[in-house]
């Protein structure tokens, strides 16, 4: 498939790495986030966000979300400490339903009164591990099941409904290389880094006349080659469901 002639608009710059700073501060980063995100715990500030950044005018709406932000952040707050102190056997689980609850808080900003949807109490995913064996990771499987909080975090981020097919079975390798943050585990369990690119003077692109940005960038051809990937099918692999409505790619 033949790529499209690329379009001309007017840079807007892009960093992919923060500017250096010689300020420091003695607190624990992960503190600091957890401070900024407890905040959402006070109702005023948790009404006025609903109202402010998400546009919730009902006022029933905003009281209903700040009570549920405030159970669903302490939550994943206790979760997340628990974790912290538990044995590598169980410290994943205890993340995940951290994780979780942060999930629910931003599926009830975007979508007020979700804790009284159906699917606030389902995940959306099965795992079902094999009976004769261990769990063998590299060849471990999810399905997608029904709808459950991931589906609606998914469309409370894109803005769209989520076009995954109920009964779908996803690889954990294939999820997981899609995370650098756990490169090393990545490298210990599959016996090889995470296949990421790095991608070579990213530029934003904005086009005034018709109101439209995208994003772009270029890949070493080696890079490509070292992944067994070709132009088409990198950019299937960065399809997202606004696109596809759409028709096209940019």
């Amino acid at each position: 498939m033949p790529l499209a002639n690329p379009r001309t608009g007017e840079s807007l710059g892009f960093s992919t790495y923060p500017e250096g700073s010689v300020e420091s501060t003695l607190g624990n980063p992960e503190e600091i986030i957890w401070s900024a995100v407890s905040h959402l715990c006070s109702r005023s500030a948790a009404e006025w966000y609903a109202l402010h950044a998400h546009g919730v005018t009902k006022k029933s709406a905003r009281t209903a979300i700040a009570k549920n932000l405030k159970l669903y952040i302490r939550q994943a707050s206790e979760f997340y400490h628990a974790a912290a102190s538990a044995k590598p056997n169980t410290a994943p689980l205890i993340y995940y339903y951290s994780f979780l609850n942060l999930a629910k808080a931003l599926c009830e900003l975007r979508n007020p009164r979700f804790h009284q949807r159906p699917e606030c109490y389902a995940h959306g995913l099965s795992w079902k591990p094999d009976t004769k064996r261990l769990v063998d990771f590299p060849k471990e499987m999810i399905t997608i099941r029904g709808r459950g909080v991931w589906h609606v975090l998914w469309e409370s981020l894109m803005r769209v409904p989520c076009p995954a097919a109920n009964q779908v079975r996803l690889s954990v390798k294939k999820l997981f290389s899609y995370c650098p943050e756990i490169g090393s585990e990545y490298l210990r369990l599959f016996g090889g880094p995470i296949p990421t690119l790095d991608l070579t003077d990213p530029v934003i692109v904005y086009d005034q006349t018709l109101r439209e940005v995208w994003l772009r960038f270029s890949v070493q051809r080696e890079d490509l080659r070292s992944l067994r990937l070709y132009a088409p099918n990198l950019i299937a692999q960065m399809r997202t469901a606004f696109w596809l409505r759409r028709g096209k790619i940019w």
